[in-house]
């Protein structure tokens, strides 16, 4: 997985909202539980709040 490339590289979960991004994953996409469960499994924090930091931020934590 290309998210595991990154991190394998030095990106840092917590630098970053994955959770919100892929939270907002068309559903018809079909990956997204999928992905959230592996950013848990590597550690993102599932309490993280996004800070207003994308257009996601008037839907708060997934």
């Amino acid at each position: 997985m290309v998210v595991d490339l990154l991190l394998a590289h030095g990106a840092r979960l917590e630098n970053a909202i994955p959770l919100h991004e892929a939270a907002a994953i068309p559903a018809e996409i079909g990956c997204r539980i999928p992905m959230m469960r592996h950013l848990l499994d590597r550690g993102a924090d599932i309490n993280a709040l996004d800070g207003g930091r994308n257009g996601y931020h008037v839907l708060g934590t997934p």
